[in-house]
């Protein structure tokens, strides 16, 4: 368990590194009973996608359309 926390300049409160690339994808990320949240070019958190017992849960601050298609 822990926290992988880029370094930033000092100056900027958040950072925006990418974790993969075009042409260099990650193939699989697994989160265990955590949130993936997804942040504004201010770091305010727009949208959340987190895991329950009954699913999937996925809440945003904008009218939004969700589509989740399962690929086995």
């Amino acid at each position: 368990s822990g926290s992988i926390i880029p370094a930033t300049d000092g100056v900027s409160t958040t950072s925006s590194f990418s974790l993969g690339s075009v042409t260099n994808a990650w193939k699989d990320i697994f989160v265990s009973n955590g949130t993936i949240n997804f942040l504004d070019g201010a770091g305010n958190v727009q949208a959340a996608l987190s895991s329950t017992d009954q699913g999937y849960k996925y809440k945003t601050t904008q009218p939004i359309q969700v589509v989740f298609q399962y690929l086995m």
